[in-house]
């Protein structure tokens, strides 16, 4: 039985192949890399790590995107593109939804 079995998963793995693949990855992806199939490895990595994998690595891609709004003269949409955001609009409403502000008023009352 799949859901009594113990896991082997190496989450420090799983949780590095997000980071070096921030800009191209998808939860399907993390779960191929992970041996497992996607229902199952979505369950077992929000048990171990406490968010569900989309939400971590839209945090993930968010966390990059502060600190890129906040060092660097980029353009928005080009930050939200090096993020792995393709879709302007969408990085801002995912942004405001998670810091309740804009990309641009974040930079704005962050800059150095």
């Amino acid at each position: 039985n799949e859901s009594r079995r113990n896991t082997s998963i190496d989450f420090e793995a799983v949780l590095n192949f997000i980071e070096n693949n921030l800009k191209t990855v998808t939860p399907n992806s993390v779960a191929v890399f992970s041996g497992y199939n996607f229902p199952y490895f979505s369950k077992i990595f929000k048990r171990n790590i406490g968010r569900n994998l989309s939400e971590y690595i839209n945090l993930r891609k968010l966390e990059l995107a502060q600190s890129l709004l906040v060092e660097s003269n980029k353009s928005i949409e080009n930050i939200g593109y090096e993020v792995g955001f393709n879709h302007k609009s969408y990085f801002h409403r995912i942004f405001k939804r998670y810091y309740g502000v804009t990309p641009e008023e974040y930079r704005n009352s962050n800059s150095k």
